[in-house]
């Protein structure tokens, strides 16, 4: 099965947000729409996975910075919503290379957007073998996490 993104775009993706994958076709799932396409593939998976990994790299970030857990609910709460991970993907490009619903008429929704950022958060995680370090490196790259 080829890949959606050519080189070159996936190349621009990972020097986005500081990720050389391994996997180019999780990377490419990643950016892959509900109903882009007939049949299995789209990203949903993936952010059914990345969404919960950023909760867990906020609260480890709390723990160590000896954070109260309501303060780094609210933090979380604050910066990994919708409208900012929206904004954030918005702000990188990224709308320019996710694979769309056709009747979506090339246009990418801010839920589509939303989703397509945990997306390529679970993403990271699988690639990394699970490697909370370097999604919490990612999630700072794009500006959902302040470096500590």
């Amino acid at each position: 099965m080829a890949l959606y993104l050519t080189p070159h775009q996936i190349q621009a993706l990972e020097s986005n947000f500081g990720y050389t994958f391994k996997n180019k076709r999780l990377l490419d799932k990643a950016m892959e729409s509900a109903g882009a396409t007939s049949g299995p593939g789209d990203n949903r998976d993936l952010a059914h996975v990345g969404d919960p990994v950023i909760r867990v790299v906020f609260h480890l970030d709390g723990y160590t910075r000896n954070g109260s857990r309501g303060t780094t609910s609210v933090f979380h709460d604050m910066n990994a919503r919708n409208t900012n991970l929206t904004l954030i993907g918005r702000s990188r490009g990224l709308d320019k290379y996710i694979h769309v619903n056709p009747s979506q008429w090339g246009q990418v929704s801010d839920k589509v957007m939303a989703t397509t950022v945990e997306a390529i958060i679970g993403a990271v995680f699988i690639d990394s073998d699970w490697n909370i370090s370097i999604v919490k490196l990612v999630l700072v790259m794009l500006g959902i996490l302040e470096d500590s």
